[in-house]
């Protein structure tokens, strides 16, 4: 590089002095950015620490200022008290009694307010620890007998099912619904419906039917259950489950045709889902061709 050559600098174009050495390498404008970029931080932090000290000195000169206001009206007082007659009270004392007056008002004034806001503490602190104590027993407490009954009959429904409709990932017996967020579990983990903790695509379907259909029971069989007795289901042969896993669904949900309605999509065909329903009550809604809607006339 003939910059290098002639001892100047490529990026600044100053002289290079005798302490640097000409590598014939030059830095990339990458690196020649990266170098700016450096320096820009280290000027902007020395510029932040320097009006960091600027404010700090300019309270240090505000504060010597109001030192030597007192300072100079204590002067003034003196030289009057020196030019007055004798008998006169002394001015400077009397100033200087005012002023520690003053002084202790607002020592006062910040000892009472110290005062108030312990008080608001201790109370805060007071309430803190009955909310903590609280707190810590909503893990201990148990339900009431009623929602320990509704619980085991959602959880006794729930484990039936998943056996009846072969669930195959894990033993149905491991799986069960946790007491505290209602979600099957299995091992201490939520199975989420997804395909974690190697669930088949067919297994979290199965799980699916049972949950929800669980729901159902417990919720429309006791006293104060709020549930709406719908249930709408949409595709529920998803990922190509067994035929059989199916008309167990089937049969649990004509078990339960007493406690609401249920209404059942599908694009199955009527020869491989007919069978299935021989035995069941139902009223079918059936739509000719391969799709719900027949689109007809010019498409052009």
């Amino acid at each position: 590089m003939p910059l290098i050559a002639e001892g100047r600098c490529p990026t600044c174009q100053q002289n290079v002095d005798g302490r640097d050495v000409a590598s014939g390498t030059v830095s990339t404008i990458e690196e020649n950015v990266a170098l700016l970029e450096a320096e820009r931080v280290t000027l902007v932090s020395m510029q932040a620490a320097a009006q960091e000290r600027g404010a700090r000195l300019a309270e240090s000169v505000q504060a010597a200022e109001v030192d030597l206001a007192a300072a100079r009206q204590q002067v003034r007082l003196l030289r009057d008290e020196l030019v007055g007659p004798s008998n006169a009270p002394s001015l400077s004392q009397v100033q200087e009694r005012l002023t520690l007056e003053s002084r202790l008002r607002g020592a006062a004034a910040v000892k009472d307010t110290s005062a108030a806001v312990e008080h608001d503490l201790d109370e805060l602190s007071i309430r803190h620890d009955d909310v903590r104590a609280r707190r810590a027993l909503l893990g201990e407490e148990t339900g009431s007998t009623t929602d320990a009954a509704i619980l085991g009959a959602l959880r006794d429904s729930f484990q039936q099912q998943i056996e009846a409709y072969g669930l195959r990932s894990v033993p149905p017996s491991q799986v069960t619904i946790d007491g505290r967020t209602l979600l099957p579990i299995t091992d201490g983990f939520e199975l989420t419906f997804d395909l974690g903790l190697g669930f088949s695509a067919s297994d979290t379907i199965r799980t699916k039917w049972a949950y929800h259909t669980a729901l159902f029971e417990a919720a429309t069989t006791q006293e104060r259950g709020h549930h709406l007795g719908l249930v709408v289901l949409d595709e529920p042969r998803q990922q190509e489950t067994d035929p059989r896993s199916l008309a167990a669904f089937l049969n649990r949900l004509n078990g339960d045709r007493e406690l609401g309605q249920v209404l059942y999509a599908t694009s199955q065909s009527a020869e491989v889902f007919g069978p299935l329903l021989r035995d069941i009550p139902h009223n079918s809604l059936p739509a000719s061709g391969p799709n719900l809607f027949v689109l007809s006339g010019d498409q052009s």
